[in-house]
This record gives C-alpha cells, sequence and structure tokens, in this order.
C-alpha cells in the first residue's frame, strides 16, 4: 500500500506495463544529492592569474596571490543565493594543488601567498561549516606538471592526493572527476585506474557521490551550457560509457532501459570562461539568464552546477554577487509563493493566474513516467493545458500566463505504475508596467492607424558621405567609422565639420506630411555616439560644432504644429563612448578603462533629457543591442525606466536580445518590446496578433552618401507601403540628409509621388487591417476593414482580371476607390475573380470590394499548368525558423542563419 501522499496511476490499457518492470533506484547518497538541486562551482588557481583557461605546468608558484583571499565571502554569497553545496577546484590540470600536498612540489606551499602557509581548501571548509553548505572538490587526474604522470606509478601518486584531500577537509559530498587526459611534462600519457580511484572515495568520503562522463553516481549531461533536453532519464546502461567516452551526444537524455541510477548535472559558467578573466566583468549572465537555465536544468530531472570563480584578490567579484542576488530574487518570486499538493490534482480556493507547472516523481522507487499531459480548469472547462515526457525528480513546465481554479497530472505513458509525489504551480512575478491586453491596443491605437512613417538618419557621418581618405567605402555610410576602421581619435575631428546651415525643420515635417507621413523616428544617436542635442552628458554632441544650436528641439515644435508623432532612435551601442564595451579591435584605447556599468548610467541620463525636454515622445526606437554586453535583463531593465519617464510611449524590441537579426521578430516569449523590426524587408506573409514595422531605404545607405544613388522607384515605394499594410505591418522609410542639412531631392521627389498616390488612396492603407489571405496574391496586396477588402493591383495596365483565391462570402460590389467605375467579378473554381478596369498609371490602382456578413478564405490546392507542371511559389511558401523569410527582391527564401 503507499502511502498517503502518493498516488498510484490507473493507466488506460493502451499503456498499462503487462509485466513486471524492474528498475534501477538511487542509493541514499544519491536521493541526498537530488536533494541539492543548485549549488556552486568554483574555478581558481593559477590560471586565474595567467589569463589562461587550461595551464601549462610550468607556471610559477609566486604567480598565484590572491591578496585578499575571503573564503567566508564566497560561501556567505552562495548561500545567500540558495546553493547548498560548493565545489573547487582542488587541482587543474595544470597540477597546482590549492593545499599543501605531500605528494605534489606544485602547490600554494611553494607560492609567495601566506608565505607558503596557506591553504585554500581549509579556509573553504571552515567557511562551509560556519554557514552550513556542504562541500565538494574537483580533482584532475590529468598533471601537466607532476614529473610521474604517464607512468604505472602516478595512479598511486593520485590515489593518495585523493585521501589527503578526503581525510583532511571532509566530509566530501561530491568528488568531481574531470576526464580530460593529455600529455604530462614527459610528453606521456597516462593509463588511469579508475577502479583504484572510485574505490579511494568509497574508503574515505562513503556518503560522497562520484561524477564523471558516466557516472559511477552522477553523470555529465554531455554540453558546458547548463541545461538537459526535455526528456531526461536519470538511468543508463551501467558499462555503455566510459570517461572520455566519444558517446557524450547520449548522455543527455540516458537511457529508460538504464540499469544504473546515474542522473545528470548540468555546469555551465557564470561567465563566458571557466576561470576569471577581467574582460569579461561586462559578460556575467543575467539574473533571466540563470533563471532559465535552472528551469532548463532541475526543471529538466538533472542539477544545476553554476561555476562563480573568484576574481584575482580572491573574491567573487560584485558583478556576479548582483547577477546571483538578482537570480535568487526571480526564483522567489517565481516559487516561493506557488501552491502544492501531493495529489495528483491541484485545486485553488480561488481562480489563479499561474505559468509554471511542477510535476515530480517518486524517484526512490525509481524513474516511470515516459509521457503526460497537465489539465486546467479554466472558465469551468478542463483543457489540456501543457505536455511532457519524462518527469523525474523535478519537471517544470512554462506554460501561456492563465487564470485556472484547478490542475490534474494525466500519464499517458508509463514503464510501471505511476508514482506522482506532487504537483504545484505559480506565476513569475507579475510586472507593474506591463498592460492589460486593453491598454496595450489603446497605446498601440495611433501606431496601427499610421501605418507610413520618416525615418531620418543623421549625424556626423554625413560629412564624409561614404567616403574616407579619397576612397568610397562599401557599405552603409553611417556606419563608416565601423567599416573604415576609424580610430576615435582621426574621427573626432569630424565634429568641427559639421555645421548643417541649411537645416529647416520645418521643411522637413512639411515634406514628410506631404508624403503622407504620420510619424518621424530621428537618429538621436547613431553608433557614433553623436548627439542631435546639446546634452549635459559630455561634449560628444552638437554644442561642439559650429553650428552650436539644438537640432531636436525645434524639430518637436515643427512636428506638434503639423499633427506629426515625433519619436527618437538611440543606439545602445556606442563606438564613441570611453565606458563602451566591447571595444573595436582596430581602436582598443588600452589607456582607458571602461566600465559598462558607468556606460548604461550615461546613456539613462541621456534618455531622460530626451523624455522630458521634447514633450511626448510617440517612440523610442532602440537599435545596436547585439553585443555581448547587452544582455535581457539590460533590456527589461531600459524598457521599464523610458516607461517610468513616458508611460504611453512606444518602444520597438531591439530594446532587448530575442530579435532574430533582420527577420526582426522575437525568438522568446519573455522578450519586452512592443513590436517587431523587420530591416531592409518585408515578411512574406501576415502575422496575426503581432505589430511590426519594416524600416528600409530609399536606396542602399542609411546616412547620405555622396555615390549611392541607387534609388527605388516611387512605384516601388508604393508598392513596399501597400505590402507592408496587408500583412498588418507599418512603413518606415529613411531619408538621410546632407551635412548641411537639407534631405536629398531624389528622395524629395519620391516622397511627393507617394504622397500624390496617398491622397488619393490613403483611405486604404490608414487604420487598415491585413488582408484575409495567408498568403500574399500574386498580384499585387489586400487590406481590410469591416465590411470592405481593398485589392491593390500592382501592375494595372497588364492585369485584366485578378484571382481573389478561396474566397467565400457575400460580394456586395466591387468598383475603383473613391467613385471609380465599377468592375465585373464572378465565381469560379472556389475563387472569386475580379475584371480590372483599365488603367494607364504605372501606380498600383485600388479596387474596392464591399461584402456583408463574415468573408472566409478555404485556400485551393495548387492547379497545374497547361504542361503539367506545378508551380511552388516562394512567395507562398510557409516558413519555419527564427530567421529565415522571403526575399521580395529576390523573391527567394533567404536569411538563412539558424
Amino acid at each position: 500500500m503507499l502511502l498517503p501522499t502518493l498516488i498510484a496511476l490507473a493507466m488506460t490499457p493502451s499503456t498499462t506495463p503487462t509485466v513486471d518492470v524492474v528498475l534501477a533506484k538511487p542509493s541514499r547518497r544519491q536521493l541526498d544529492w537530488h536533494k541539492l538541486e543548485y549549488y556552486g562551482f568554483v574555478h581558481f588557481g593559477p590560471n586565474t592569474f595567467t589569463d589562461k583557461e587550461w595551464g601549462e605546468g610550468k607556471e610559477d608558484p609566486n604567480l598565484f596571490n590572491p591578496t585578499a583571499l575571503d573564503c567566508r565571502q564566497w560561501v556567505k554569497t552562495f548561500k545567500d543565493a540558495g546553493m547548498k553545496q560548493v565545489i573547487i577546484t582542488a587541482k587543474h590540470h595544470d597540477g597546482f594543488c590549492l593545499w599543501p600536498s605531500a605528494y605534489s612540489t606544485h602547490t600554494v606551499a611553494q607560492s609567495k601567498w601566506r608565505d607558503g602557509k596557506g591553504d585554500v581548501l581549509m579556509e573553504l571548509r571552515k567557511a562551509c561549516n560556519e554557514y552550513g553548505l556542504k562541500m565538494g572538490v574537483y580533482l584532475s587526474p590529468w598533471d601537466r606538471n607532476h614529473p610521474k604522470y604517464g607512468t604505472p606509478e602516478y595512479n598511486q601518486v593520485f590515489a593518495n592526493m585523493l585521501k589527503e584531500v578526503l581525510t583532511k577537509y571532509g566530509p566530501i559530498y561530491e568528488v568531481w572527476f574531470d576526464g580530460a587526459n593529455g600529455e604530462g611534462p614527459n610528453g606521456k600519457k597516462q593509463v588511469y585506474d579508475w577502479e583504484l580511484f572510485n574505490s579511494t572515495v568509497r574508503k574515505y568520503a562513503p556518503k560522497a557521490v562520484i561524477f564523471g562522463d558516466g557516472g559511477p553516481d552522477v553523470r555529465w549531461v554531455g554540453n558546458e551550457q547548463g541545461f538537459a533536453p526535455e526528456t531526461c532519464w536519470a538511468t543508463i546502461p551501467a558499462k555503455r560509457y566510459v570517461p572520455g567516452t566519444p558517446l557524450s551526444n547520449e548522455l543527455g537524455e540516458g537511457s529508460k532501459h538504464g540499469d544504473q541510477w546515474t542522473p545528470a548535472e548540468c555546469d555551465v559558467s557564470i561567465r563566458p570562461g571557466w576561470f576569471y578573466h577581467a574582460d569579461q566583468d561586462a559578460r556575467v549572465k543575467s539574473p533571466a539568464q540563470l533563471m532559465d537555465l535552472y528551469e532548463r536544468s532541475v526543471g529538466h530531472n538533472a542539477s544545476f552546477l553554476l561555476n562563480v570563480p573568484p576574481d584575482r584578490r580572491g573574491l567573487i567579484h560584485e558583478n556576479d554577487v548582483k547577477a546571483l542576488m538578482g537570480f535568487k530574487k526571480l526564483r522567489d518570486a517565481t516559487y516561493g509563493k506557488g501552491a502544492k499538493s501531493s495529489s495528483t490534482e491541484l485545486n485553488f480556493d480561488k481562480p489563479k493566474v499561474i505559468d509554471r507547472v511542477v510535476v515530480q516523481e517518486k524517484i526512490s522507487e525509481g524513474q516511470r513516467v515516459e509521457a503526460f499531459r497537465v489539465l486546467a480548469k479554466i472558465d469551468g472547462v478542463w483543457k489540456e493545458f501543457a505536455k511532457g515526457t519524462t518527469i523525474g525528480a523535478k519537471r517544470i513546465l512554462r506554460v501561456p500566463a492563465t487564470k485556472v481554479s484547478s490542475l490534474k497530472v494525466e500519464v499517458t505513458e508509463s514503464q510501471a505504475p505511476a508514482m506522482i509525489s506532487s504537483l504545484a504551480a505559480s506565476s513569475a512575478e507579475q510586472d507593474a508596467l506591463l498592460d492589460t491586453p486593453e491598454q496595450h491596443d489603446k497605446r498601440m491605437a495611433w501606431f496601427r492607424e499610421a501605418r507610413f512613417g520618416m525615418f531620418i538618419h543623421w549625424g556626423l557621418y554625413a560629412v564624409p558621405g561614404g567616403v574616407w581618405n579619397g576612397k568610397e567605402v562599401p557599405g552603409a555610410s553611417e556606419g563608416i567609422m565601423n567599416s573604415a576602421k576609424i580610430k576615435v581619435s582621426d574621427y573626432e575631428p569630424l565634429i568641427k565639420q559639421f555645421n548643417p546651415v541649411k537645416y529647416d525643420p520645418k521643411k522637413w515635417v512639411q515634406i514628410a506630411k506631404d508624403a503622407g507621413m504620420k510619424y518621424i523616428v530621428i537618429t538621436s544617436k547613431h553608433h557614433e555616439g553623436f548627439g542631435l542635442w546639446p546634452s549635459k552628458q559630455g561634449d560628444w554632441n552638437i554644442a561642439s560644432t559650429p553650428y552650436q544650436k539644438d537640432l531636436l528641439k525645434p524639430l518637436a515644435a515643427a512636428c506638434k504644429e503639423a499633427g506629426i508623432k515625433l519619436c527618437f532612435y538611440h543606439s545602445i551601442m556606442d563606438w564613441h563612448h570611453p565606458d563602451y564595451l566591447p571595444r573595436r579591435e582596430w581602436d582598443p584605447r588600452p589607456e582607458l578603462k571602461p566600465d559598462f556599468e558607468r556606460y548604461v548610467k550615461y546613456m539613462k541620463a541621456q534618455l531622460k533629457e530626451l523624455l522630458t525636454n521634447y514633450g511626448d515622445i510617440g517612440i523610442i526606437w532602440f537599435d545596436g543591442e547585439w553585443e555581448s554586453t547587452w544582455t535581457h535583463e539590460r533590456g527589461k531593465d531600459l524598457y521599464h525606466y523610458v516607461r517610468s519617464l513616458q508611460p504611453n510611449i512606444i518602444i520597438n524590441n531591439r530594446v532587448d536580445t530575442a530579435r532574430a537579426g533582420m527577420n526582426g521578430f522575437n525568438t522568446r516569449d519573455d522578450a519586452v518590446g512592443d513590436y517587431g523590426t523587420p530591416e531592409q524587408t518585408i515578411p512574406a506573409n501576415g502575422l496575426p496578433g503581432q505589430d511590426w514595422e519594416s524600416c528600409m531605404t530609399m536606396n542602399d545607405t542609411w546616412g547620405f552618401s555622396s555615390h549611392d544613388h541607387s534609388w527605388k522607384s516611387a512605384q516601388k515605394l508604393v508598392q513596399n507601403l501597400i505590402d507592408c499594410a496587408s500583412k498588418g505591418g507599418n512603413y518606415l522609410l529613411n531619408v538621410g540628409p546632407t551635412p548641411e542639412g537639407e534631405i536629398p531631392a531624389p528622395s524629395v521627389e519620391r516622397l511627393a509621388a507617394v504622397g500624390a498616390w496617398l491622397k488619393q488612396n490613403g483611405e486604404s492603407i490608414y487604420g487598415s487591417q491585413a488582408g484575409p489571405f495567408p498568403r500574399a496574391v500574386s498580384w499585387g496586396r489586400v487590406t481590410a476593414k469591416p465590411g470592405r477588402l481593398y485589392l491593390h493591383v500592382f501592375d494595372p495596365g497588364s492585369t485584366p482580371e485578378i484571382e481573389l483565391p478561396g474566397l467565400k462570402g457575400k460580394i456586395l460590389s466591387v468598383r475603383g476607390l473613391n467613385g471609380g467605375p465599377v468592375a465585373q467579378w464572378r465565381e469560379a473554381d472556389g475563387s472569386v475573380f475580379v475584371s480590372v478596369p483599365h488603367a494607364v498609371s504605372t501606380m498600383p490602382e485600388v479596387l474596392e470590394l464591399r461584402y456583408e456578413g463574415k468573408l472566409t478564405v478555404e485556400i485551393p490546392v495548387p492547379r497545374q499548368n497547361p504542361d503539367g507542371s506545378l508551380e511552388l511559389r516562394a512567395r507562398d511558401a510557409k516558413v519555419n525558423g527564427n530567421s529565415a523569410g522571403y526575399e521580395q527582391a529576390k523573391d527567394c527564401i533567404g536569411f538563412w542563419t539558424d
């Protein structure tokens, strides 16, 4: 009979095991290990002082000199972070021992640290005793220093070292064996005696689990990225894996047929490297990243071993501490107040919003569940809410935030009667600045109505205009500092050449208004770091130019007078600022001591000026978020900061780090930002429920270029605008003013032509929604409003009839927009065909289709051509993946980056 806190689930006949299954089960030491879940790894040694990851064994022991070593600070930090154990690299591959071993001459005793009397392991042991953390040790059998390495005698030497550590610094609860096996100082490799090593651990540390590639107690997960696959068994075949196994790709999932309980441990570093490197101080994983790894390690039936390397002082760096405490706060906020049941059903006193479901098995009886699903009672109805494969010690399911009144688990496949020990649910702390759907729609309303905006790229880069040292520089002119590899010292003189005496903001705004544009986005600061306003944050701005006057203040006034929304582009990246990281490799400026945190404060101070001195701003258009120093956590913080200054402002998705390149859309559900930003491309198909905006140039560059004359036609620009609107998006069309302050004449001419078309046909664009067709039609595009479809025929002079594929509904009339001629229409082959009135214009013609009731679209199966061929067009393809998409200019699927 089972304990009351356990449920033996009844299985359907198709899933009930028909024979008894002998399951591998964990030992007492393994069950104790499972309870740890999350603990710390410490990589510390000579590599800390040489900036290496793998030492050579020839390093002078005196290099090891942590002047402020404080193991109490380490352990207190780990305890405050919620860790329950710490594992230290007592000896790495270089052979240096962090204790005064009697079996080596390459130890702390040979260093000048503590006058040769120091003992890191003893200081750590005392700190663990004080704060109640378990202690583990990493010992690499590989030894690039020891003279006996590569000989039969070395195995006993290593066993003696093990005995020293296990008896002098115990109790030890985990012994971590690295399977690396390289050459020693004599050029020979060692044949390790694993039986001797394991038996030594069993004899002197009976409570310790032994970690190795294939166990015997704990196995490697097969990657050093900190996560386990969703299907993760705690069992493996006992004799299949050896240390250094080439079958590491199998270790993640394990095997349900395994005869040995050897659960997975997920190791990862909080920084890019395992040992401390000062140039990685700004590359510490964010709390959100750590939370994600925790939920994909502990939440996938594994443990989370997080490396936090002490710096050269012998302290956990402040940035690492901040990240750990932020992670602890996130974890507590998410899981600290959840509801829990010891049965397979969980009922709430009142409906509760949840976004996490946690399921656990009674693993002392083995791992049994192969597949399960979670049902939720939503508005009184049971619905499938989530599903998974294995459970094991803990399975965390991240689900859409949903208000539910009850949950229950149903096991759909199991190799023995399932024993669920716990079902819990919780939700991440709700963000006070996150809108309700109604609030979000209200904030986005003007953006959805506008559909067309002007992008302005203007800065010092307009002065060279794509030419440096007399040579045309390929690529975007606004990025000439980067593409021509211009050092800051060589770029700075441009500030004395920037004097836009012909700047007329009222004229600019009138050009935009006449073009039918509803908002303007101007580069307050591009990647070069130069500001178009007299910022109080330094002197790299308009105040230091011969012009001196604020460029944004009169533009804001002109926009307000004309009823145009003013928006600011602001680059996160800054090639000029001394604190920005990473540096360009061609301009390292080693004399400076960059501090990225200080840079972020500078950026926020500039944004505060922009958002408090220029009235209501429609959008903050961030960019330059793709470098390693910018993280999701920083993006989320910046999003909150901006909206705290102007709550109704719209912020694009480039504030965060989830954008899939030029595709422009987020790849993660937790990313902040109000809309997607495809660049120089328009999505192949509509994106229901997503706001987005395609930003595109009129020629091939964003900033002014004296040699870029590859202008798109006005007809093409109008087609792009229609294409965006037909898929529910906006079109942000760029101009690059000259250094004197004028919008180039070819841009003005084309904008005037677009404006003339919109004056006649704007009804079909402004406030329109995506058409009903899941794929773009071949003859043009379709936008929609209640009771109306707008059929945009791109080439009316050579298109006598158009097909509305699969359209079903009650059509009332079709005629030219604004009282144009009536068009005939007919139904045939499951589609509607419309005759296009004769037109002589090269611009798109718009037909207004009015209907009653509801329209539906049933896409017909592609028909063969008369010659028997079947045309499968790239624009009709359903594209999977995060970045691949339709390239309109090339009529192909492109952007293959993932």
